[in-house]
């Protein structure tokens, strides 16, 4: 049998090579912790393979830090709106250039604004996808799961490989599995609109780059929730649907004051068993031992602790909103709430 390849793509903020370390070591700690691990074993079973380009950000970080105005310039052309930008300043200017602005925020409002940005980013996640799956027997099997801007950097880059001049192509064969965390794809969408894309379920013989799509998102993260991935109930196509193809799960319980975290959102019960379900066979996580894992997850964390954090959370979520300037102010506030950068 060969591996199963599951590539981890990482959100905004610094990774550089190896950040990914973490996120295996959640994985394979949930994976191995499973009263029937062992009829899949995790190191036979599954290659973890790191996705990284966070080093095209960086040198634009660095221009900023130079202080590089022309970026300044080139952002208000692009559309982004002045009061977002503003903000930023002021915040760069009291915090220093090495804050959560500059290694988060900055990131996200590059990838959305600097089309160059983001073809070279689209560039570098394929390459390393393409390259990753020309050593894939023909029988093999491999799935994603990408986190916060990764899930848009996700998106745009299947969507690109998946077609050609707006047409579908099969220049890769289908994912089995894509599992979006805290998914963006519609805030930071562009030409190519999340519910358009080829970047959907399907079934045998249908257009598409995907077999299976789990959408995760938590309900005291307000980032996801500025413009939610929520498609209506014909999307992909109700067949599609009805095969269970296709599945919105929202996370509820809270194990640490970064609610938007990559780990975070892995620890979870309601998270890891459907992605380790549908990575093997359902039957590995009987529904006795996923309910004895979440009464475990919350009696661990005990959720009166984190009231405080929710209602301090529960401002940072804003009005549905197309406005970036918006997200802008939700990102600044989200990071002061949780003290993470």
């Amino acid at each position: 049998m060969s591996h199963h390849l599951l590539f981890v793509v990482h959100g905004m903020g610094k990774h550089p090579p190896g950040w990914s370390e973490s996120v295996r070591h959640v994985l394979r700690q949930r994976y191995q912790s499973l009263e029937r691990s062992q009829l899949w074993p995790w190191e036979s079973g599954f290659r973890v393979v790191e996705i990284h380009y966070d080093d095209i950000f960086e040198e634009l970080r660095e221009q900023w830090k130079l202080g590089a105005t022309n970026l300044e310039a080139q952002l208000t052309q692009a559309g982004l709106q002045k009061s977002a930008l503003t903000r930023i300043q002021d915040m760069l200017a009291t915090f220093g250039s090495d804050h959560f602005i500059s290694t988060h925020v900055l990131d996200v409002v590059m990838y959305r604004f600097f089309a160059t940005v983001r073809e070279a980013v689209k560039a570098r996640v394929g390459k390393q996808i393409t390259e990753a799956l020309a050593s894939l027997p023909t029988d093999g099997k491999w799935s994603l799961i990408a986190h916060s801007l990764g899930t848009a950097v996700t998106h745009d880059t299947l969507h690109a490989l998946a077609t050609a001049n707006g047409a579908p192509r099969r220049s890769i064969r289908p994912a089995y599995c894509l599992m979006m965390l805290a998914n963006v794809s519609r805030t930071l969408q562009t030409d190519v609109k999340a519910y358009d894309s080829q970047v959907r379920p399907v079934m045998p013989g249908q257009s598409g780059v995907l077999q299976y799509f789990l959408d995760i998102h938590h309900k005291w993260d307000p980032i996801p929730a500025f413009w939610p991935f929520q498609p209506h109930d014909e999307w992909p196509d109700p067949e599609t649907r009805m095969a269970g193809r296709f599945r919105e799960i929202a996370l509820n319980a809270i194990s640490e004051p970064n609610v938007h975290g990559f780990e975070h959102y892995l620890r979870d019960p309601a998270c890891f068993v459907p992605l380790f379900r549908r990575l093997t066979m359902p039957e590995l996580i009987s529904p006795e031992e996923a309910s004895t894992l979440t009464v475990e997850y919350l009696r661990t964390n005990r959720q009166t602790d984190f009231d405080q954090l929710r209602r301090r959370l529960e401002k940072s979520f804003v009005k549905r909103s197309g406005n970036h300037a918006d997200l802008v102010r939700l990102l600044i506030h989200y990071y002061e709430v949780v003290g993470h950068d």
